[in-house]
């Protein structure tokens, strides 16, 4: 009998240290920096701009390279906002307010994974102007912007 609770707790004792270290690699798995756990990879590192930051700016400049009647609207953004707290976990959402423009970016906190942006865009409250709205749908993987859908409307 004792040989079986030997047993037992020698299977116990080596399940634990598996799922332990998987999960260790799993929270520490980066590629270029193993010390840096994944829901600190879009955080400033060293100096450098935050990844959502990219992705925000990214986003603007193709808004306005392939919709050209958005340039009127844009000037020079300064940006405010930044991590939204949602007490989810898995997930992470940044909102960037400036000038009229909303830019929301969200994404799983995984590696490199597929951002969701939506920006929109309205005058401002105690502007003088006409009109104008603005809709973008899209991601950003990678680099690379790709559109979903965009409204204009006057």
């Amino acid at each position: 009998m004792s040989r079986r609770k030997i047993a037992l707790v020698a299977v116990c004792v080596a399940v634990f240290v598996c799922v332990s270290g998987i999960g260790w690699a799993m929270v520490y798995s980066q590629a270029g920096n193993d010390d840096v756990p994944l829901d600190k990879l879009n955080d400033e590192v060293d100096g450098e701009v935050l990844v959502p930051e990219q992705v925000r700016d990214a986003v603007m400049e193709y808004i306005a390279a392939n919709h050209p009647e958005t340039v009127q609207l844009m000037g020079e953004l300064v940006w405010t906002g930044g991590k939204v707290e949602t007490g989810l976990l898995g997930a992470e959402i940044y909102n960037y307010e400036c000038e009229g423009w909303n830019v929301t970016i969200s994404y799983p906190v995984i590696v490199n994974p597929t951002y969701d942006v939506t920006v929109n865009y309205s005058v401002p409250a105690g502007v003088v102007s006409i009109p104008y709205a603005v809709i973008w749908e899209g991601t950003w993987e990678n680099g690379a912007v790709t559109e979903a859908s965009f409204v204009f409307a006057q």
